[in-house]
């Protein structure tokens, strides 16, 4: 875990590697993202904004930029965002998200967080399966590079990525349609329909995304699927109602679904003869299985021309069936199903205060989101088998934070901004055996490896058996930043930010409770420096 203390000067802070200096992004063309009167708005800092004005290294795509450049899922955003790394054993599933630098690099097991902070309409996202998003009808994408603490603070320690979709404009009708066709059959269709049910009040918008395409690795087994396939199918609907001028609500309800296949394994060499590069011989070729749905309310009252309050409330929920066949071959040598259901609920409100040289943003923040994971591991083990694990995993986050703007002269900005977390988590129900049975059969079981403190096969299988780990963790994070525009409208600035991401399990433990334990939270320190112009 990367962590600095605060009384490292700069000059220390810019040598090391979990410290940042970083120019920030060149604005994009206008026409990529929402603008107004030729500015580039955004809302990386829970208001609208010009690019140009927000001290922050912030990169903006919108919708009809992500479609020009051929970008249909958030797995490859990496060729658009600079600094954005993303890699992930389950093709567009699960990706693992990397800033500057900092990421989960190839732990895999669902029960982590990222340190970079994904969202959907300012929702936090905790289940990483739903981080392999389909793109489809979006207003724009925003990327804050590095520890954000303050207004998105949940687990932020690289970034934080916010999907922003398009809402009803209460105006008129309107809709669009896409088709495309590919090398390797690929089909892709994106759509989105528009009504106005009441004029500059209520109106309603309907998107769909779906791509099906085969396998880029053709699997000579007979009857077995070709790898790098790709079917998807994903939907949005979103209600907007505005029954005053000071009051808008926007409901968003999306579910959607994955049946693609994972990567080749180029595996044992006996059944490799014969094979070109891009053919393998697989029996059971990896399969991704996911499912994903959520329900969102924002409601947004302005009390007055400075005040206004913000309401967002959400549950989702989801699935995943992955299966990883490692061998590369006929045989059943190699063989992992990775199981886990997803439930996660989540309620901000938040206040915006906009004076006379003083800007306010508020606010109260509580999170929850469950994991059950049962995974199964067949081995090469005589006679066949494998192990079985199972866990439950519950975390709450509660969270208060404030961040203001402050003129200090005409050109010259301050911003302080903190934020207080309590994050609680409990790794429950856990237990693992070692068992005997073919891939797909009845299992026997053998010995209890979770718990059990030793090595694999020493302890007697007790069925009921459990292990539990809890733990708390508070952190106080923040940003202090100093702006100043030239008269030529550049801006410059400097700023520090502590990121902070909760402590962790070891979920991927099953052969030993000893390799189960509580892993520290990991807290980042970072020092930017910035042009915009």
């Amino acid at each position: 875990m990367a962590s600095m203390s605060f009384a490292r000067t700069f000059l220390a802070a810019l040598a090391v590697s979990t410290s940042t200096m970083a120019i920030a992004q060149d604005a994009p063309p206008a026409d990529d993202v929402a603008a107004n009167d030729g500015d580039i708005v955004v809302t990386a800092q829970r208001r609208e904004q010009s690019l140009l004005d927000v001290p922050l290294a912030v990169t903006a795509l919108g919708g009809d930029a992500l479609a020009n450049r051929g970008i249909t899922n958030s797995a490859q955003l990496g060729d658009a965002v600079p600094n954005l790394q993303i890699n992930s054993p389950y093709g567009d599933t699960q990706p693992n998200f990397s800033l500057r630098g900092i990421g989960v690099a190839n732990e895999y097991n669902s029960n982590q967080a990222s340190p970079v902070g994904v969202y959907l309409d300012d929702v936090y996202l905790a289940p990483r399966t739903s981080h392999g998003m389909g793109l489809f009808d979006l207003d724009r994408i925003e990327v804050l590079r590095g520890p954000q603490g303050t207004l998105f603070g949940r687990n932020t320690t690289g970034g934080a990525i916010n999907f922003v979709t398009k809402k009803p404009d209460l105006s008129g009708n309107n809709g669009y349609l896409q088709l495309g066709y590919a090398n390797y059959n690929s089909f892709t269709a994106q759509g989105a329909a528009e009504a106005t049910l009441a004029e500059d009040v209520a109106g309603l918008r309907l998107a769909v995304n779906y791509a099906k395409g085969d396998g880029k690795i053709k699997n000579i087994f007979v009857g077995g699927r070709d790898a790098n396939s790709v079917d998807t199918l994903q939907g949005r609907a979103s209600l907007r109602v505005k029954p005053t001028e000071t009051l808008d609500i926007v409901l968003r309800a999306y579910g959607g679904r994955d049946r693609g296949t994972q990567a080749a394994v180029h595996g044992l060499l006996p059944f490799r003869t014969g094979l070109k590069f891009f053919e393998i011989n697989e029996n059971s070729i990896g399969e991704n299985r996911t499912d994903a749905w959520g329900f969102s309310a924002n409601v947004a009252l302005e009390l007055n021309d400075q005040l206004s309050l913000t309401s967002i409330t959400s549950y989702d929920g989801g699935k995943q069936h992955l299966q990883q066949a490692s061998d590369g071959s006929p045989l059943d040598l190699l063989n992992i199903t990775w199981r886990s259901r997803y439930r996660q609920f989540s309620q901000e409100l938040r206040t915006n205060y906009d004076g006379d040289g003083f800007n306010l943003v508020a606010g109260l923040f509580y999170g929850y989101d469950s994991n059950v994971t049962d995974n199964t591991f067949n081995l090469p083990l005589p006679p066949d088998g494998g192990f079985f694990q199972h866990y439950r995993q519950e975390r709450r986050s509660k969270a208060v934070f404030a961040q203001a703007d402050i003129d200090l002269t005409d050109q010259l900005v301050l911003t302080l901004g903190a934020r207080y977390t309590n994050d609680k988590s409990r790794y429950e129900d856990a237990f693992a055996y070692l068992f005997a049975g073919a891939l797909g059969g009845p299992q026997t079981p053998l010995a209890t490896t979770v718990p059990c403190p030793g090595v694999a096969g020493t302890c007697a299988y007790d069925p009921n058996a459990r292990f539990a780990i809890r733990d708390t963790n508070n952190a106080l994070t923040g940003r202090i930043a100093l702006s100043y525009t030239l008269d030529s409208g550049t801006l410059l600035y400097a700023s520090y930010n502590r990121g902070y991401r909760a402590g962790a399990v070891n979920g991927g433990g099953y052969t030993s409770s000893s390799g189960i334990y509580y892993i520290e939270p990991e807290r980042v320190n970072a020092y930017e420096v910035g042009i915009k112009g």
